[in-house]
Order: C-alpha cells, then sequence, then structure tokens
C-alpha cells in the first residue's frame, strides 16, 4: 500500500509562459520532499519538457501539474485537454527539439501516458 506523504496540484494557462512558471512551482513544491539535488533538478527538467508539449500539441486549454511524494517515489502528472497521443520522436542531432520524451524515459523510473474523455496525462515517476 502506498502511503502519500505530500501532494501538490497547480494549473496553469496553456500558453508558453506557464513553462518556466512551472518549472519553479515544481521547485518549490519538491523543497521539502528530497535532498536530492539531481533528483529535483530532473524533475524540474522533465515538468519543464512536458508542460512545454502540452502547451504546445494541446488544445491550448489548462495544463495541470499533479505531483506526489509517496514511500520513496516522486510521481508527476501533466494534464491538459487536448486528445492528442503523444509520440517519442527519435531527433537527427542537429534538430532543436523534439527530446522531451526521449529525457523523461532517460531521466523516469517509468512515465506513460493516459488518454480519457477529458484530455492527455503524462506522467513520470523518480527515486526520491
Amino acid at each position: 500500500m502506498l502511503t502519500v506523504v505530500h501532494a501538490d496540484l497547480r494549473s496553469f494557462p496553456g500558453e508558453p509562459s506557464s513553462v518556466p512558471a512551472a518549472r519553479r512551482w515544481a521547485r518549490r513544491a519538491l523543497s521539502d520532499q528530497t535532498d536530492s539535488i539531481v533528483t529535483a533538478q530532473d524533475v524540474e527538467l522533465m515538468v519543464s519538457e512536458l508542460v512545454t508539449n502540452a502547451v504546445k500539441h494541446g488544445s491550448h486549454g489548462r495544463v495541470t501539474v499533479a505531483l506526489s511524494a509517496m514511500d520513496g517515489t516522486i510521481r508527476v502528472e501533466v494534464h491538459d485537454p487536448g486528445h492528442g497521443t503523444p509520440i517519442r520522436r527519435y531527433p537527427r542531432p542537429e534538430s532543436l527539439g523534439g527530446r522531451g520524451l526521449m529525457l523523461v524515459e532517460q531521466l523516469a523510473v517509468d512515465w506513460g501516458v493516459r488518454l480519457d474523455p477529458e484530455g492527455t496525462t503524462v506522467w513520470f515517476e523518480v527515486g526520491q
């Protein structure tokens, strides 16, 4: 049974200025949850990438970020009201984008996508 130690939720407008705002929010939300600078920086990076994808490819509605810490695991979910399926890309070295899900795949212990009538949620988990 998982014991939730901390949970936080924040909604952002579906616009580019929400990316740094979500990153700052995640940093503050994590400040009491992990002593590992590396873990906090990894989570910030992945939040930034997933919120960027939600803003860029979602339906331009609200983007919601949920963060929970439970039994040694930090889980983050990024939801947008769009109905597209995120695709992990394999960009060429000279490409300027397309690495967000690749980074999540490399840094997270586990990650996935959930599609439902309300939109798309991309989630990841890391160890504390």
